[in-house]
Order: structure tokens, then sequence, then C-alpha cells
């Protein structure tokens, strides 16, 4: 809008010559209504292209979770009420005021005018304060998305992903119907694959961290709570193999991991993270060999039964990197045995050929058995975090269109305005002015016209961002450090707008300006 304005104002000298000229003002409109449907033609095939294939490029990098969207496309609607905006600003910026201007007759009154008509100043700052203001809103909240994907990249998950490939095993319940099976099952599986070659550590669960997988959630509460009271001990429970903890590097705290001999016909043992314990035996200096009354998968029912805590490790964000560990219980899979199995293996380096040789592997142990999702766990911690990653990606698109629009916004009026103060720069220069106070005076202008519009738009983040509140990330919507470096670009995207039409007011010729 504001660069369209300013080419209508430079155009009220030439229309008015045509018009001293002979031409009438019913061919004036049909001039400026042809300019104007050649720029709406233009300007929304153009721009319908780029947003069809943007859009494309966005739907592309969509995360699984927006799967079941089938699919996002341009509206006839949507292009039709754009193509009507379109036409109205054409309309709106350059014909209607062109129409009410009153041109002299005279041609020899054009002599004493440079730019009749050049229509209002303040309409095309007020455009540029709005467009920075808007900008500075849409640059704050991407900011706010890319610092909350920073945060969650820094993150603690309490395991090491690096390094570590995963792949499912589906477990028959006809084929293997009893607990010792499975469990003997996993293991056998668990031996073949520790022996292929760059193995370091493997180990399985029930559910990989981070895999949006239903899990069991279940009591887990002192001896001493009672049975009506256990309710409020849900946390959720998970079947692991020995080699589990080693293979995806979780921290143990204190006390062993499981052993082999954890099996079935022992004693219910149980690890539990640190945020269990601190939750539940807020005041023991350990836990080790406490009893609990916790949730047991066994013959196909989930059963309250006691289990002694032989382990603590670090508490882990399994389910998304933005939920804090709210506490979780290990059971051995020889107690506790599941259908499926996710096995974490840790390798000191992936061959070209490992999913072959892991399905291999798999089906040397048993012919039934099936192999999926083959992938490394990094994979699932992406996958996490790929909503709060695509809209960044989408908060950082609009904001940088916006911040390139503003800039050449602020640039058409500042130079505008230059240009219009040809005249007045040239007589200070020829009184003795300096260059450089010709270029601060210019610089100052949008400075101004800058820090209004930034100054208006922070105040609306202020408003806005909080929206955004169920997206972030350890990152406070209203914090100032954050708000105030944007500002900061944008005031100094803004000098950077306005520096050329400043430096060109230091070469004025004053000369040529005071030349009738």
């Amino acid at each position: 809008t504001s660069l369209l304005m300013a080419r209508r104002a430079a155009r009220t000298h030439e229309l008015a010559l045509l018009q001293c000229l002979g031409a009438t003002r019913r061919g004036l409109i049909r001039l400026l209504l042809a300019e104007v449907a050649l720029l709406v033609v233009l300007g929304t095939t153009a721009g319908i292209l780029v947003g069809a294939v943007g859009l494309e490029l966005l739907w592309g990098l969509r995360p699984s979770s927006l799967a079941g969207i089938e699919s996002v496309h341009l509206e006839p609607r949507v292009v039709v009420a754009a193509v009507g905006v379109v036409c109205l600003i054409g309309v709106a910026t350059i014909v209607a005021p062109l129409l009410a201007t009153r041109f002299p007759k005279d041609p020899q009154a054009l002599r004493t005018s440079r730019a009749l008509g050049g229509g209002s100043v303040a309409a095309r700052r007020a455009a540029v304060v709005a467009e920075l203001a808007l900008s500075m809103i849409l640059v704050a909240g991407a900011t706010l998305l890319g610092g909350s994907l920073a945060r969650m990249h820094a993150v603690d998950l309490g395991f090491e992903s690096e390094g570590v490939a995963t792949f499912r095993v589906g477990i028959s319940n006809r084929t293997f119907p009893e607990d010792a099976e499975r469990a003997r099952l996993a293991e056998e599986v668990r031996d073949a694959v520790s022996r292929l070659p760059g193995v370091e550590q493997v180990g399985a669960t029930a559910h990989i961290p981070m895999a949006d997988w239903a899990n069991w959630v279940g009591a887990a509460a002192p001896p001493s709570v009672a049975a009506n009271e256990a309710s409020r001990y849900q946390f959720d429970h998970r079947s692991v193999t020995p080699g589990y903890f080693e293979a995806i590097a979780a921290t143990l705290v204190e006390g062993r991991s499981f052993r082999t001999d954890d099996s079935g016909t022992v004693d219910p043992v149980v690890i539990v993270d640190a945020a269990y314990a601190a939750r539940v035996f807020p005041d023991a200096q350990s836990v080790v060999g406490r009893q609990i009354v916790a949730t047991r998968y066994i013959d196909r029912e989930f059963v309250p039964v006691p289990a002694t805590i032989v382990g603590v490790v670090r508490s882990m964000r399994d389910h998304d990197p933005a939920r804090p560990p709210s506490g979780q219980i290990f059971w051995p899979f020889a107690q506790s045995a599941r259908w499926e199995l996710t096995y974490a293996v840790r390798l000191d380096a992936m061959a070209s050929d490992w999913a072959e040789r892991v399905q291999q592997t798999v089906a040397s142990v048993h012919g039934d058995l099936a192999v999926a999702d083959i992938t490394p766990l990094e994979n699932y911690v992406t996958e996490a975090m790929a909503p709060l990653r695509f809209a960044s990606l989408v908060g950082g698109v609009f904001s940088t269109l916006a911040i390139v629009l503003a800039f050449l916004g602020l640039y058409s009026v500042v130079a505008y305005s230059t240009r219009q103060r040809t005249g007045e720069i040239g007589i200070r220069l020829a009184l003795g002015a300096r260059g450089r106070d010709a270029f601060g005076g210019v610089l100052s202008e949008g400075i101004r016209l800058a820090a209004l519009g930034v100054g208006i738009g922070l105040l609306g983040a202020v408003f806005t961002t909080r929206y955004l509140d169920s997206l972030l990330f350890d990152v406070d919507p209203l914090d100032a450090a954050l708000l105030g470096a944007v500002a900061t670009a944008l005031l100094l995207i803004s000098a950077a707008a306005t520096a050329l039409p400043a430096l060109r007011a230091t070469r004025v010729d004053p000369t040529r300006t005071l030349r009738p």
C-alpha cells in the first residue's frame, strides 16, 4: 500500500500535464484502471503461485501428528477474497485519490509546483507504522517459538539417543500364550542380537521413550497406604529386560539394574525413577529395599502385588520432551511379560545392512516373530519435537516476509519524503548545512516512524503472545529480554531501510534544486 501511494504521488505531476495537453478525466480513469488491472493480474497470479508452492512445501514438512488431516489447499473463496483485497487496495490508493484531485488547466502553473496533490503523507506514515507493529508481533511470536525449540533441544532427557538403533518385535499371543514363554523368547532375541558385529549393549522395553504408544498406568504405593487411597499414587509402568538401561545410557542413581535371575519364579522386584522416589518417599535417604504395592501384568491381567525396590534410575522424559517426569515404575520383563517389545541396541557404528541383519537374526530365533520400525532412537526424539519445530518454521516464514514488507514500506515512505524535501535540503546545504546534518535529519524521520511502530507492536505482542503459551517450552511469553532483543533488531533493520534515502540526501546538488 505504501509503495502504491508513493507511486501515485510521484505521478501526480505527469497526470496533470496529460490533462493540460488535452486528456479527458474519463481517459485518465481508463488509464489508471488499466494499470491497476495489470497490477492485480500480475500480483495475484504471482501470489497464488507462490502460495500454492509454499503451501505444498510446508505441508511436506508437517509432523506425522498432522497426518490425520488429508490435505490443506487454496480454496476458491480464499483466492477470490485475496484478489478482492488487492483490487480494493489498487483503487483506494491510486484511482480514487487522483480522481479527487483538481489539476490546473494552465500548463504554466505546473512549473511552479513539482508535485500536485501528493497525497497524504500522514496516511503513508500510518500504513508503515501499522506494518511495523504487525511485524513486531509476528517476529516476537516466531522468536518465542524458536527459543522454545532451542530450549527443548537442550533439555536433559535422562537418556542418550545418539548411536542407538531400535526395532520392534511383535509376539503372537497364540504362539506364545504363557508369560514364561514370552520372557524366554525375549531373552533369546536379546542374546542373538548382542552377538552381531558392532553391538555394545542391547536391551528391550515394552514402550520405547518418545514413542507415542499406549502404556499402562497403575497404582504404586507403599503398603501402609489404604486400598481406597492407592488411586492417588498413579504412575507409568514399564517392562524392561536386562541391559535396557545400559543400552540407552540411563544413569543408575543407586542400587542395581535388572539381572537375568530376576525371573518370574523369584520375589517381585522393581526399579523406580528419581521422580517417583522424591514424590513417594520425600524424606528417605535411600529407597532401595523399600516395599511398595505396584501393578504387575501377569496371566493377561493387571494385578497389584508387593514388590521390593532394588534400584533407582535418573528420571527420563518418555512421552514428550516438554513434559517433566512424573514418576515411573520399571518391572523386569520376565516378571511382567507383555506382547510387544522394542529393542534398543547401542552400536559403535551402524552398518549399511543393519536392518537386514536384524531381520535375519530375529528370524533365526523363531520364524513367527515379526520385525518392524527398524529406526534410530533419535528419530523418536526428533518426531516428538516435530510439532514445535513445524510451528517455529511457519512462524519464521511469515515473520521473515513481514520484515521484508516492513523494510520496503519504510524505505518507500522515507525515500518519497526525502524526494519531496529535495528543495528544502538544497537550500539548507546552500546556506552552509553539512551533509551529515541532512543525513541525520532523514535518518531520524525513519527512526521515529520505526520506533512508533515497534512500540505499538511491542504492546500488541504483550497481549497476543500469551496465546502461544501452550506451544512454548521453558520460555516466558512476556520474556522482557527476548522482546527487547526483537524490538532492537527491528529498529536496526528500520535504520538500514532509511540509510539509503538518507545517504542520497547528502548528495543533493544545491544549484540544481534552486534552479527554477
